[in-house]
């Protein structure tokens, strides 16, 4: 199986990238809304000049609600915890 996906030009985020800023939303109120998570997706895919298609984020949004196990629309660092642990 071939798991590498020549992404051109755009650079992803690394995981300790992605690790500091959840650190660093966590800790503004302990949680990382729907419209933080978001504006952080876009404010990326505009940097690389990336149009994220609908399905993907229809996907996103997806698995921010099954992360979301209170439904409040924020994810605290618990909820991410154990949306990781299932992953």
């Amino acid at each position: 199986v071939n798991d590498k996906v020549d992404h051109g030009e755009v650079k992803l985020p690394t995981p300790k990238e992605v690790e500091a800023w959840v650190q660093k939303e966590l800790a503004k109120d302990g949680s990382i809304s729907k419209e933080e998570a978001a504006d952080a997706i876009t404010e990326w895919a505009d940097s690389q000049g990336v149009t994220i298609p609908k399905e993907v984020w229809e996907a996103l949004e997806a698995a921010f609600d099954a992360a979301d196990t209170n439904g409040d629309g924020k994810l605290t660092g618990e909820e991410l915890a154990a949306a990781v642990k299932k992953a």
